[in-house]
């Protein structure tokens, strides 16, 4: 019975001296908070790039584009800010020349098109991303609305 007591003894020794070292870093117990609870960080999304280009606000009301016209620097990438008030599909295409395709099938657009944004219903806004375009005169429509169309001049600076 003793043998054991002992044993126990020295097993009970070995734990506490385990525990103790563990516990050496920690901070005593008049430092640490009486109700520790769990500080919560709100999840922040991750940033996004920042565009250094040209922005363009174009809206969309009444099948009409609110812009017929502006200007770009050639050779520099921007973006169309487009706010569709409608609660239709409307969408900005840009093509080379100063005058709205007669085709506007699809087909023929996805061959002829400098830029195909995606339709959007309203009210809702959406930023397009225009690659850089050489120097000259565009075209910017709707293609199911003919009335929704402008001219867009891409200059050097």
């Amino acid at each position: 019975m003793t043998t054991i007591r002992v044993r126990i003894a020295g097993i009970a020794i070995a734990f506490l001296s385990i525990a103790a070292i563990s516990c050496a870093g920690a901070a005593p117990a008049s430092e640490t908070p009486a109700a520790a609870s769990p500080t919560v960080v709100p999840a922040t999304p991750a940033p996004s790039p920042t565009f250094a280009g040209q922005v363009i606000d174009i809206g969309a009301k009444d099948s009409l584009f609110s812009l017929t016209e502006f200007e770009v620097a050639a050779g520099a990438a921007f973006e169309i800010r487009f706010e569709n008030q409608d609660p239709f599909n409307h969408a900005v295409y840009i093509v080379v020349g100063a005058l709205r395709p007669e085709d506007t099938s699809d087909e023929a657009l996805v061959a002829n098109s400098a830029f195909r944004g995606d339709y959007i219903a309203g009210p809702v806004t959406i930023t397009y991303h225009v690659a850089a375009l050489p120097p000259g005169t565009y075209h910017f429509f709707c293609p199911p609305h003919v009335p929704m169309s402008g001219t867009i001049e891409v200059r050097y600076p």
